[in-house]
């Protein structure tokens, strides 16, 4: 099934505040452990849309963009930001999902940005000791895992 992410119904006026809101209300029903406490956050968000907590303190982070094609340099600008505040404001964070209504590029491609590996900060999330990134699949509604464990 596609989803025709331009008929999306505008929250306050916008289809990114309501993309934004979508993903928070999937992230909420998560599957994590008992005990865990949901989190949503307003603007600004360092880096994060809304996060879980975990009862061992770690806590799974998501991020949304709604971006209505392969990311440009300005738009890779914003999910840089958006990682560096991720890592800076959360350092217990251990999963980090960016919500995208597209599917990725195929880095093998000349001139194509991986997200894990495309020489952006979002590079940074292995570094930081991240071993879990998802960027959740426009089709499907599933997430494709990046990183290892």
């Amino acid at each position: 099934m596609t989803i025709e992410w331009a008929k999306l119904r505008a929250l306050d006026g916008t289809r990114h505040r309501a993309f934004e809101e979508l993903c928070c209300q999937l992230a909420a029903h998560e599957q994590v452990p008992e005990g865990s406490k949901f989190t949503r956050k307003g603007t600004p968000d360092a880096g994060v849309e809304a996060f879980w907590t975990l009862p061992s303190g770690d806590e799974y982070g998501w991020q949304a963009k709604f971006f209505s094609s392969s990311p440009d340099n300005g738009q890779w600008q914003q999910m840089d930001n958006s990682v560096r505040d991720a890592l800076e404001k959360h350092p217990r964070l251990t999963r980090y999902t960016v919500c995208l209504p597209i599917d990725r590029a195929d880095a093998r491609i000349e001139g194509r940005k991986s997200f894990w590996s495309g020489g952006t900060s979002t590079s940074k999330l292995g570094s930081h000791g991240l071993n879990q990134a998802w960027l959740w699949n426009s089709y499907t509604g599933e997430p494709t895992r990046f990183g290892s464990d």
